[in-house]
């Protein structure tokens, strides 16, 4: 199989918005994951999105450290821990499909690694603490993503 080469951008550090554009279940070291594939507000030097992956376990959880809640949390779909019912199956990830929050990269921790998402939480979380913050007319959010 032939692959192609591509060229590794790194992502800064810091909160960036993502846009989640899909997921897919893989085996990792402790059995099976769901891999989201999301496209970030950050751009390469070609101009072209960065692109990163988040790796959440396959189960809805009402622990805080879950990070699948978390990210239905993040991208809106439920609004607290509370309306989690760990028995329930029903929900299904491809909700979050479309969905936008913001997430924080942290720096690699070995080298030569990848930078990774270390948190997540709301957009509104940020803009809502600037409107506050600032004048008017510097309010304005321009979303990345609205041209999709």
């Amino acid at each position: 199989m032939k692959v192609q080469k591509s060229s590794a951008y790194s992502h800064p550090e810091g909160w960036s918005l993502f846009k989640v554009i899909s997921e897919e279940a893989v085996d990792g070291k402790f059995g099976t994951q769901i891999k989201f594939n999301l496209q970030s507000s950050q751009k390469n030097e070609d101009g072209e999105p960065l692109l990163m992956t988040y790796f959440t376990g396959t189960k809805l959880s009402q622990h805080e450290k879950c990070k699948l809640t978390q990210l239905f949390i993040a991208c809106g779909i439920v609004d607290s821990y509370d309306e989690i019912d760990d028995n329930e199956d029903e929900w299904d990830t491809a909700v979050l499909i479309g969905k936008v929050f913001e997430g924080r990269v942290d720096e690699p921790t070995k080298e030569g690694g990848f930078s990774n998402i270390g948190a997540v939480r709301p957009r509104k979380a940020r803009t809502v603490k600037a409107a506050k913050a600032q004048p008017k007319e510097e309010t304005d959010f321009e979303d990345p993503f609205a041209d999709e």
